[in-house]
């Protein structure tokens, strides 16, 4: 008898592990967010004693632009619309534009890049600094570049993440709430792509490169350079289905509904009606962004130099 209940005993215990061994996986949907911060980035001016002196009597400025830009026409390069080609386009016009608007809404008299630039081709002996002295202007801006650029930001970031019970499909069912074991193996597991996903590598810039010269002397007085970037301040999303046994968990592909499983899930109706507010927009969100940087950076470049500072 004793040896038939110890028979039994044995066999349960077995049974029993046999079926842990083969417990239902349980889907997990993993949402995480990163919240990132862009760090402080200022301008690099620098000023002589020479400017302290003149910034007050300042009032007659020239431009001389840098020896390549962006050749585009004033919509394509704002973003209002996509450029067709049919547009005579000035090269440099549409940035510098920006510069002289600035300038000229600080009050300076401005002699514009192109008045200058036809003076120097029929004054080819003459230097841009000695063409600007005889239009009459104070000081020659030498804007030295002005580009779109690609930058990689210093940014903090702080990095969420949600658990929600799932299925096969991937649907959020309800909050999950796991043992420290299951969310190490969940980091291990989708960490690399998360940070890839989560952390864009680069942003959209605008540089300035600028210097003031003294038309009277042909001195360097004030040095201004600055790459103003789009907001990197925002909130980013990334999704993961993981299947896990006990510990054990890994990523898994979020499987299609067949046609039973879509009738199944959603509302049978014979007719919808939806109704949409359509806001404008430009042609390109890029170059609508850099514009915006574009004018930024002119206007922060106008109030530093007037500034006297």
């Amino acid at each position: 008898m004793n040896r038939s209940l110890s028979a039994l005993f044995a066999t349960l215990a077995t049974v029993g592990l046999v079926l842990a061994g083969c417990s239902p996986a349980q889907y997990v949907l993993v949402q995480s967010s990163a919240v990132e911060t862009m760090k402080e980035n200022a301008p690099d001016v620098t000023a002589t004693p020479r400017y302290y002196k003149m910034i007050s009597q300042i009032q007659s400025v020239a431009l001389n632009a840098p020896s390549s830009c962006a050749d585009k026409s004033a919509a394509a390069t704002t973003g209002s619309a996509e450029g067709k080609g049919e547009v005579v386009k000035t090269r440099c016009g549409v940035e510098m534009a920006e510069i002289e608007r600035a300038l000229v809404r600080q009050g300076f008299t401005v002699y514009s890049w192109n008045m200058l630039n036809q003076a120097i081709a029929v004054n080819t002996n003459a230097t841009a600094t000695e063409v600007a002295k005889k239009l009459g202007a104070q000081l020659l801006f030498q804007v030295n570049s002005l580009e779109r650029v690609k930058l990689s930001p210093d940014r903090d970031a702080r990095l969420e993440r949600n658990f929600y019970e799932s299925n096969e499909y991937g649907d959020m069912l309800k909050p999950l709430k796991l043992e420290e074991g299951q969310i190490k193996e969940i980091k291990e597991e989708i960490g690399s792509k998360e940070l890839k996903q989560l952390l864009s590598a680069t942003k959209l810039g605008a540089m300035l490169d600028i210097s003031a010269i003294d038309s009277e002397t042909g001195q360097t007085i004030w040095f201004y350079r600055w790459s103003n970037q789009e907001d990197a301040s925002k909130s980013v999303f990334a999704s993961f289905l993981m299947k896990c046994h006990g510990q054990d968990c890994n990523q898994e592909e979020v499987e299609s509904r067949d046609d039973d499983d879509k009738e199944k899930s959603s509302e049978k109706r014979s007719k919808e009606v939806e109704t949409y507010m359509i806001s404008g927009r430009p042609a390109s969100e890029q170059d609508a962004i850099y514009f915006s940087l574009l004018r930024n950076i002119t206007a922060d470049f106008v109030k530093r130099f007037s500034s006297g500072k």
